[in-house]
Formats: C-alpha cells, sequence, structure tokens
C-alpha cells in the first residue's frame, strides 16, 4: 500500500529542488510536432520569388518549374524525418536520466547533468524501442493522419488539380478522409491512455532493474494489474497536471503566438518573403517556450512515477519517509 499524498508531495519537492530534472524535462518534451514546418504551395514561392531581384527571381521560377523541385521536396520530407527520428532518441534519453536522477536524488541526495546524460545513453535505446512496441497503435493512427495530409498536399506540390464538379472530386477526397480520421481517433483516445500508462511503468524497470525490452513490458503489466487503482489516480494526477499547464502557461503562450502571426501576417502585405521569415522565426520561438513549459511538467510527472514505482516494488524509502526516534518524538530525516 502505498501513500500516493505522500508520493505527490515528495515528487513537488524533489522536481522543485533538483533543477537537472527541468533540463532532461525540456530534452524529454523536444520533437517536431509543435514546430510548424508546412509546405507552403507552388503558388506562395512564386510570389515570393517576385520580390527578389530580376535574375534571381527568374531562377527561382525555373527550379520551380523544373523536376528539382520534386527531389528538394523528398529531401526536405527525408530531413524531417531524420530529424525527428533524431529528437525521439534525444527524448528517450531524456526519459531514462531523469528516472536515474530522481533515484540519485533519493538514495545520495544529489544529481548532476553528467551522471543523468551517462545514465540516460545507457538506456536510451532500449527505452526508445519501448516507446516505439508501445505507441504502435498511436503510429498507425498518425501514419492513416500522413497519408490523408499528402493526399491533400499533392495537387499543391506537383500542380495537378482535381477535375471540378466530378464525383471523384466531391465524394472520395470525404471518404478517404472520415476513413482515416475515424479509426486514427478511436486509436489515440482508446489505445494511448493505457499503453502510456504501462510506458511510465516500464521505463523505470527498465533502468532500476536492468530489464530488457520485453522483461519491462512485462514488469510494466504486472505493476499496472497488481495496483490498478493506484496507477489509475496517478494518471488522473498526469491528467490534471497537463491540463492546467495547458490552461494556465499553453494559454497565454498560445495566445502571445497568435498576436505575433497576426502581425507577421500584416507584414506579409507589404513584403511576402518577410511574411514567411517572420512565420519560421515565431513557430521556432513558439516551440522552443511550448518545450519548457512541457519540460517543467514532464519532470514533475516523471518523477511522480519513478517514486511511485519505487514505492510499489520496495526499492527503498523515499527521502523524508525515513524517520529516526530523539526526544521529544519521532522526527523526519531525508534529503529535503
Amino acid at each position: 500500500m502505498i501513500d500516493l499524498g505522500y508520493i505527490l508531495q515528495r515528487a513537488r519537492r524533489v522536481a522543485w529542488r533538483h533543477k537537472t530534472l527541468w533540463v532532461f524535462g525540456f530534452l524529454a518534451s523536444l520533437g517536431l510536432a509543435g514546430l510548424r514546418l508546412g509546405v507552403v504551395s507552388r503558388n506562395v514561392w512564386e510570389r515570393a520569388a517576385q520580390e527578389l531581384p530580376p535574375d534571381l527571381a527568374r531562377g527561382v521560377l525555373d527550379f520551380l518549374n523544373s523536376p528539382w523541385s520534386t527531389v528538394a521536396f523528398v529531401f526536405i520530407v527525408l530531413l524531417v524525418l531524420a530529424m525527428s527520428a533524431g529528437f525521439m532518441l534525444l527524448s528517450s534519453l531524456a526519459r531514462a536520466a531523469i528516472v536515474a536522477q530522481v533515484q540519485a536524488a533519493e538514495e545520495r541526495g544529489s544529481t548532476g547533468l553528467r551522471a543523468g546524460w551517462e545514465a540516460g545513453k545507457l538506456h536510451a535505446w532500449p527505452v526508445l524501442l519501448l516507446r516505439l512496441l508501445l505507441g504502435i497503435p498511436t503510429l498507425l493512427a498518425l501514419l492513416g493522419g500522413a497519408v490523408l495530409a499528402l493526399a491533400w498536399m499533392l495537387p499543391a506540390l506537383t500542380g495537378v488539380r482535381w477535375p471540378e464538379g466530378t464525383l471523384f472530386a466531391q465524394v472520395v477526397p470525404r471518404l478517404v478522409a472520415s476513413a482515416c480520421l475515424l479509426p486514427a481517433i478511436g486509436l489515440l483516445l482508446f489505445a494511448s491512455i493505457p499503453l502510456g500508462v504501462l510506458l511510465r511503468l516500464a521505463i523505470p524497470a527498465c533502468v532500476f532493474e536492468q530489464r530488457g525490452v520485453r522483461e519491462s513490458i512485462r514488469r510494466a503489466v504486472e505493476t499496472g494489474r497488481r495496483h490498478l487503482g493506484h496507477t489509475a489516480l496517478l494518471w488522473l494526477v498526469q491528467l490534471i497536471v497537463t491540463v492546467v499547464v495547458a490552461v494556465v502557461l499553453g494559454l497565454p503562450l498560445a495566445l502571445a503566438a497568435a498576436a505575433l502571426s497576426v502581425g507577421a501576417l500584416a507584414v506579409g502585405f507589404a513584403s511576402l518573403l518577410w511574411s514567411i521569415g517572420l512565420t519560421f522565426l515565431i513557430g521556432l520561438l513558439v516551440w522552443l517556450a511550448a518545450a519548457a513549459v512541457r519540460g517543467v511538467a514532464e519532470a514533475y510527472v516523471s518523477t511522480m512515477w519513478t517514486l511511485a514505482y519505487r514505492e510499489m516494488h520496495g526499492l527503498g524509502l523515499t527521502g523524508e519517509a525515513i524517520t529516526l526516534p530523539q526526544a521529544g518524538g519521532e522526527v523526519e530525516r531525508g534529503w529535503g
């Protein structure tokens, strides 16, 4: 039986005192999902090219109308995929580092970036495999959405237009959209929750107990079944933290981003090139700010799950849970 109230309080103190957890939380929150790397249509680039010097504008237009533009698009897609894979590996390293650093904070009372980085490197690949295996339903949903997005982007990228007024143009795209979106939403809603809980329990099993990927998943399933009520409450707390962060911090950030985007749009009336540059810069700044906000929340949530896992499996009393008798009663002894 674990004391959930104590776990939440202790997680807050550990996450607040050991700021290195925030650094790894920031790294764990990095990804391309929040960075708007959209591909604009050919017409936008043609309009932007008109603002360049004549010789340079002619070169840009010739490039857009050549087969090399398709090659460039494929290269950009591959580059984004490579960056996504790199961010996912870095995020996996950071998640493992947080777990290891919470253990160090509880057992030694200290954390360090170098020690966390070394522990993260040791478990980065197993944690990445755990995320991939437990994220297959979500991945399938994302692939479905990507196929749908590519189908809608294809006309703008190739210059081809669907025949207007035909049955194909009116009915088939809507059927494809429904066929892709409805199962995707269902998978995201009904599969991501239990799989996300299993991932939270599997990472400590991998880091603490040096288990392999398959054994860590089995350990997570066993832990979830044995402590079903506690894991459900922990997930509820995680949900509340996510919502609070989104409302209290995410909403002002979204409003600021919207205001800056309106400014970039207004600049577009004078110069489309400046508008594109400002939009990219705003997207980059918002992406970093959102990752920083999510990083603090991730540091707390990961600390909470790690402490709970330690308590569930008796891997050592946490910090202030250690008490020693003294004259006049008991006093708590721990790391803060």
